[in-house]
């Protein structure tokens, strides 16, 4: 890579690596607390997931949740094999955090190692580590808990650095290296082997005379974790994954357009446009142009708004997008030659990355919040919990105490061993029994008693657990009131 002042990005990539290390030191609450908040957490799904992994197995029939399902059918499993030691070693959330840790050690890592290939400067490559890490939506990503995303990141950015290594060097075995990070990212998490897989076209387009070798690389990789997408695939039309409506968000779905995620929408291709502009300025090799000009094209779908209309690429994740177009944007900042860039622009960059990194963290501190210990409120649902003596569900509003019912499913298995008749990854179970099972709260709640108990008789529920007015709702359908705390209560069919 051609080189950028250090003295641009020296104190912008310190406070960025600075912000990082806040928000992981914040986020090591987790070994210490289970969150119980209605806030996002994706851990109310990791963590039973990776208890399951040593309760019930790979492959395996697992009755914690939805009254059994079968473990990681529709889940990749990368990131949990690879936290399975440490949780052997340690507990379920220390290993949960620590595997955070490792993976954003190894990030470092591998930007250090593959930065220096390319002969990026130290603090070049500390700041690559900070712009990628330290922008809102990979700080969200820790916030929520995506561990299997961020471990897939690692590979994306291995298997980046990679082929941009040989984008400009004559191709030899060690190539077939590649296959390792891209098998481990489709093993991880698919979508980002999806978004790795545009650059590794613009590679093949590049290297035309390679295609065969990049087209192995590509085979190679997916016989290697076939182990867990043919298995997918023979047993795709009994999950419930058919027909959630899960992915990437386009600027005409928006009706509020004053939020981060519309936003970004616009603001983000844009930044990502104008850094190849200033990139292709000053490297109008033919070469790099197609190298990037898959991935160009992807984001000018996003851009436009088309990608929900094409399969597949429709179920990625909008911040996903937005984490790919960031990443592209900091390479091309990275790989511009600002020696031929004019004395005008050259005044106005180091201002910008100042103004984008004070952006990023401002925009990080409104709208995404550090770590929530569990409040007294919370605390009760835990404490009639405890009682519970059968297969469980929560029902009625939780708001007024800022919880969410899928916080109890994940607390009630990872913490008391307990069983539900619901969860918080659908994905794993079919649909038909989760629409049954979202019938029980209107029933509830409607006063349909005979409904409710019918369908709770059906699916061998025996114990609720509620909050408030919805305790009252619970009563009025002759339950047998077993404990309460405060305003949280357990009843008992």
């Amino acid at each position: 890579m051609n080189s950028i002042p250090n003295r641009w990005i020296k104190w912008p990539a310190i406070a960025l690596f600075l912000y990082i290390i806040i928000r992981l030191i914040d986020y090591g609450k987790i070994m210490f607390y289970h969150p119980l908040s209605n806030l996002k957490h994706d851990i109310y799904s990791y963590l039973p997931l990776l208890y399951f992994l040593k309760e019930c197995g790979f492959h395996q029939w697992c009755p914690y949740w939805y009254n059994g399902f079968e473990t990681f059918v529709a889940t990749p499993p990368g990131w949990f094999f690879f936290t399975y030691p440490l949780y052997i070693l340690t507990n379920l959330r220390v290993s949960f955090y620590l595997s955070f840790i490792l993976v954003y050690i190894l990030i470092m890592l591998a930007i250090w190692y593959g930065g220096k290939k390319l002969n990026m400067s130290k603090f070049q490559r500390l700041a690559f580590f900070g712009l990628f890490l330290g922008n809102n939506v990979m700080i969200n990503t820790l916030r929520l808990g995506k561990a299997h995303e961020v471990f897939a990141w690692l590979f994306f950015i291995i298997g980046f650095f990679m082929i941009y290594y040989f984008k400009d060097r004559p191709v030899n075995n060690k190539l077939y290296w590649l296959i390792i990070p891209y098998s481990l990212a489709l093993l991880s998490y698919h979508a980002i082997a999806m978004l790795f897989s545009p650059l590794l076209l613009g590679w093949m387009i590049v290297h035309r005379k390679n295609f065969f070798q990049g087209t192995l690389v590509v085979i190679s990789s997916f016989i290697l974790t076939s182990f867990w997408w043919v298995y997918l695939l023979t047993h795709f039309s009994q999950k419930s994954i058919i027909s959630n409506e899960i992915g990437v968000e386009a600027w005409w779905m928006f009706k509020d357009f004053a939020h981060f995620t519309s936003i970004g929408v616009f603001i983000i291709p844009l930044i990502t446009f104008a850094a190849f502009w200033l990139y292709y300025s000053t490297n109008k090799e033919k070469k790099n142009v197609l190298f990037f000009l898959p991935s160009l094209i992807l984001v000018l779908m996003f851009f436009l708004g088309l990608l929900p209309f094409f399969p597949i690429i429709d179920h990625i994740y909008t911040n996903m997008y937005f984490t790919f177009m960031i990443f592209l944007t900091t390479v091309f900042l990275f790989s511009t030659n600002y020696a031929k860039v004019s004395s005008s622009i050259k005044s106005i960059i180091p201002v910008l990355f100042w103004i984008g990194t004070i952006a990023t963290i401002g925009i990080s501190l409104l709208n995404t919040p550090f770590f929530d210990a569990p409040t007294l409120e919370q605390q009760d649902l835990v404490n009639v919990a405890q009682h519970v003596n059968g297969t469980f569900l929560v029902t009625g509003d939780l708001s007024s105490i800022n919880s969410h019912r899928n916080a109890l499913y994940s607390y009630g298995v990872v913490e008391l061993g307990l069983t539900s008749a619901s969860g918080h990854y659908p994905i794993e179970k079919e649909a038909s029994y989760l629409k049954d099972i979202l019938s029980i709260y209107p029933a509830v709640d409607e006063g349909r008693c005979s409904e409710f108990l019918s369908t709770s008789k059906e699916y061998k529920i025996t114990d609720y657990i509620s909050y408030g007015e919805g305790c009252t709702k619970l009563a009025d359908c002759s339950l047998s009131l077993i404990t309460t705390s405060h305003k949280a209560c357990l009843y008992r069919i």
